[in-house]
């Protein structure tokens, strides 16, 4: 299930099937980097399979065309809702304008118990047949559990993928109830009630309610949902019969592993870090033997740093490297249960956390704790990934930074509660003044000082952040609008006692008075002439494989004859793929009107072409009008 020549990317998981495109998403996930979000539409265009592999790791989209990107993003976004904890945006590298089209798609929440945290990792796909589909083909939604956060970070973690068939009937499925009322309670969640999609997020929830996700993957035989932390979903589901018991879990503490209802014996296996086994207390393995606590093996580590992720609300962790997987295995007899998703082995998890498993059984020969470990296999399991723990160390002495970083998390909670809000002023001269406002009051620790900045501008930009009554806290002056950004970084320093603790995050903000055509600018400003924009157009009208390559691997130049998209005039593929839109799925040519009238007030440098393209475009959106009619 781990091993390293069988892992499945989530970008793989993302990609619709053959014959289905992705109609809207649903994503949750503790810590977010915009980037990877940026990435994520690639996955679910049609350009995916020839795009995928050129994603790199220093700089995500470097090896991605710049068209294809903004193609995916441009035509996704506005179908795409991420929840993410309050304050657990990560700051982003150099600044991609891109980001504004993700501006409402980024929803931060909090766990219903103050002291919890939000850490569910999971993916909802709404998957419809395409022109290309069977006649039959139904709808479909893929529900993608996995232990990763929506970040870059290369440990190892599990991720199930299931796809589910919408059926038409009234009554709920019972199987189904658990995810529907996940999805239905993640508004309610939300910092910002008044957020773009919370209908369509109850709708789908709804939705959910009569979806049958009858195949579990092979060799499972069934699976099952369980939310933790919200509504009537508060207990456990790891219950009943159990004979021996694989744990898996970056992250333990003794209470966290009294939740997990371990039989006694000799034969539990747990698998962790070795500063969390080396920090419990005395008898909090019993339920283990030495020889069966397992860490890593170092050969299967990652450099330090890829993930961070804090999963105790009340207690900061270092950052992860390595294990991230989330993983309980339950002997029952003849058959076993596999437990995988977001939860840790910890106090916070299993009592304060928003958590999400998945449950999939089947015989234990297949897929039981022995079967998963690999017992009697040669190159397969989990068990080559592993060695024995190394003695317990003594728990070092209490770190007196702990004091600060304490510190930093109840300043980022308080900076999270404090509704900012981003307010554009009137346009001179092709800029715009820029000023931050908080609706609520804010009180810090004396000890605390804050600056903030849009993440469009570098750090040196920053702003000092006063405590006090709601009202402006920052003026950063008038700025292009590449630079108008819902998106704030906010940088908390603690000092105390000649010691300093740090942190860096962003808040999403509500953004007022931005120029209405702001993306319109942003997209005259990515095709800035008309060769760039009749090669966007037919990506947008792309439908047959051939197209796709054609498009992706075309380098001819501009004063080339044979190149198709050459001249000042609708090029013959242009136009052919136009007229295919019309009559084969003319809500395309919708599309195609939609970048011309982002385009025509800005762009002089294809001024002719656009009003070509224009006029030809709404004669056939009138052909297609008035054949619907007939």
């Amino acid at each position: 299930m781990l091993a390293p020549d069988d892992r499945r990317t989530l970008l793989d998981a993302l990609r619709p099937p053959d014959g289905y495109g992705v109609e809207r998403a649903i994503a949750t996930t503790f810590s977010l980097d915009l980037l990877a979000l940026l990435t994520a539409p690639v996955a679910f265009s049609r350009f995916d399979g020839h795009e995928r592999d050129r994603v790199q790791e220093a700089d995500p989209l470097s090896g991605l065309d710049p068209m294809v990107v903004l193609h995916s993003v441009r035509e996704h976004a506005k179908h795409l809702t991420v929840f993410c904890q309050a304050g657990k945006i990560a700051t982003p590298g150099p600044h991609r304008p891109l980001l504004a089209y993700l501006e409402d798609s980024v929803v931060q929440v909090k766990a219903p118990d103050p002291e919890g945290v939000f850490h569910p990792k999971l993916w909802i796909l709404k998957l419809v047949p395409n022109l290309f589909a069977e006649p039959s083909a139904p709808t479909l939604f893929r529900v993608i559990v996995a232990s990763r956060n929506l970040t870059f970070d290369k440990s190892w973690d599990t991720l199930v993928c299931v796809d589910g068939v919408l059926r038409d009937r009234q009554r709920g499925i019972a199987a189904s109830r658990p995810l529907a009322d996940f999805v239905a309670a993640l508004p309610d969640l939300a910092l910002d009630q008044n957020f773009r999609d919370a209908a369509a997020v109850r709708g789908l929830a709804q939705q959910l309610r009569i979806t049958a996700f009858d195949d579990a993957p092979d060799p499972f035989e069934t699976l099952a949902f369980h939310p933790m932390g919200i509504g009537r979903y508060r207990k456990s589901p790891i219950a009943g019969r159990i004979d021996r018991m694989l744990v898996v879990s970056p992250f333990v503490n003794a209470t966290g592993l009294g939740h997990l209802n371990l039989p006694t014996g000799e034969e539990n296996i747990l698998v962790a870090r070795q500063n969390e086994l080396d920090a419990l207390p005395p008898g909090a393995l019993s339920a283990f033997n030495r020889e069966s606590v397992y860490i890593l093996n170092d050969a299967a580590e990652v450099p330090e740093g890829d993930d961070v992720e804090s999963v105790e609300a009340s207690e900061d962790r270092p950052p992860l490297h390595g294990l991230h997987a989330k993983l309980v295995v339950v002997d029952r007899g003849w058959d076993a249960d596999v437990y995988t998703g977001s939860l840790n082995a910890t106090a916070a998890a299993h009592e304060r956390n928003v958590e999400f498993l998945v449950r999939l059984s089947g015989m234990k020969s297949k897929v039981g704790v022995d079967a998963i470990l690999g017992e009697g296999k040669k190159d397969d399991g989990l068990a080559k990934l592993l060695v024995p723990c190394h003695a317990p160390s003594t728990p070092p002495a209490e770190d007196p930074s702990k004091q600060l970083e304490a510190s930093l998390r109840r300043a980022r909670t308080a900076l999270c509660d404090a509704e900012w809000i981003v307010k554009v002023g009137s346009e001179q001269n092709n800029q715009w003044p820029v000023t931050l406002h908080r609706a609520q009051s804010l009180r810090l620790e004396p000890h605390i000082a804050v600056s903030c900045w849009p993440i469009a501008l570098r750090p040196e930009h920053a702003q000092p952040v006063a405590q006090g009554e709601p009202g402006q806290v920052a003026n950063f002056g008038a700025l292009s609008f590449n630079a108008l950004t819902a998106f704030m970084a906010f940088d908390i320093t603690a000092t105390r006692d000649g010691l300093e603790a740090r942190e860096q995050f962003v808040i999403h903000a509500r953004l007022e008075g931005a120029p209405a055509d702001r993306l319109g600018r942003m997209l005259q400003q990515l095709l800035d002439d008309s060769e760039k924009v009749a090669r966007f157009l037919r990506l947008l009208l792309a439908d047959d494989p051939i197209d796709v390559v054609d498009l992706l691997g075309a380098t001819l130049p501009a004063s080339d004859p044979t190149n198709p998209i050459a001249s000042d005039a609708p090029s013959t593929p242009l136009l052919e793929s136009l007229v295919r839109a019309a009559s084969r799925q003319p809500e395309r040519i919708a599309s195609v009107q939609s970048v011309v009238k982002d385009l025509a007030p800005h762009d002089e440098g294809s001024k002719a072409f656009l009003k070509d393209v224009s006029d030809l475009v709404d004669a056939l959106a009138r052909a297609t009008s008035k054949e619907a009619g007939r």
